[in-house]
């Protein structure tokens, strides 16, 4: 697991490589999720509008992104590389969705400036 939030409320993800070296280029995935936010973690902020504060989200071997649980809402996905490196050329798949939301979760919005491409299955 890269990153996980449980209960986690207004927290911001911002300018990391999860599952991927510090270049953004090799792929050293975690065996699960990239991100993984549930049981009810509301208001945060994966990546953001600004250079440098998007995340390159890549390489994992299930969900690049996982929001799910009811009451996990009101999360906000900006700026990131979810399948690819941080210029969006180099294909690095997560293993399953490049983003997955389920169970309940509301309110999540997906806003610009985000490279969702080549994992496994779809990209959102």
């Amino acid at each position: 697991m890269g990153i996980q939030g449980d209960n986690a409320d207004s927290n911001a993800v911002v300018g990391n490589s999860i599952g991927t070296d510090a270049t953004g280029i090799r792929p050293l995935g975690n065996v699960e999720y990239g991100i993984r936010i549930e049981s009810g973690a509301k208001d945060n902020l994966i990546g953001g509008a600004l250079e440098g504060e998007g995340n390159v989200i890549s390489g994992n071997g299930r969900n690049g992104i996982l929001i799910t649980g009811t009451g996990t809402d009101g999360n906000r996905i900006i700026g990131n590389a979810v399948g690819t490196d941080a210029g969006g050329i180099v294909l690095l798949g997560n293993g399953w969705n490049g983003i997955y939301i389920s169970n309940g979760s509301r309110g999540t919005a997906i806003g610009p400036g985000n490279t969702i491409a080549y994992n496994a299955d779809i990209g959102i």
